[in-house]
């Protein structure tokens, strides 16, 4: 995977200038290609999209060492998406995990921190803060954590 790339000044880079590579899973695969499309558009790299809980298991479980990051909805296909977090973060602990979701609940946003997500960003999403909620976790610290009503 080439890191060469023409950054702007809106790219979201790793500190040595090179790309970060994530991978979306969401139960719409419209919503999946947005959120891709707006990555894609801040130089983010996305290795591959899914809508079901097996593919993005067998994707992550093979490209890991590829992976700074994945996006998961709570409903998807043949599970909770909460219930993969624990599951990516046995595989790597390096992959920070956004949870972009519609259902809010205490119990969903206390699930998601409490199983090792960076952020939990609820749909509907405004664009502006979505990226600057990718931006802060991708560029911060290990432990950063992130609750964006976006």
């Amino acid at each position: 995977m080439g890191n060469t790339f023409f950054a702007t000044e809106d790219s979201i880079v790793k500190p040595d200038k090179s790309r970060f590579f994530g991978y979306v899973v969401d139960d719409f695969i419209d919503t999946a290609n947005l959120i891709k499309n707006t990555l894609a558009k801040l130089n983010i790299n996305i290795l591959g999209v899914s809508n079901d809980y097996n593919t993005c298991l067998d994707y992550i479980q093979s490209y890991s060492e590829n992976l700074d990051f994945v996006t998961l909805d709570i409903n998807i296909k043949r599970h909770n998406g909460l219930d993969l977090i624990p599951e990516i973060k046995m595989i790597s602990e390096k992959i920070k995990i956004f949870v972009i979701s519609a259902n809010p609940s205490p119990a969903n946003l206390n699930k998601a921190k409490d199983f090792g997500a960076s952020a939990f960003i609820i749909k509907p999403w405004f664009k502006d803060d979505f990226i600057s909620t990718f931006r802060q976790i991708l560029l911060q610290k290990e432990g950063s954590y992130a609750t964006r009503y976006c």
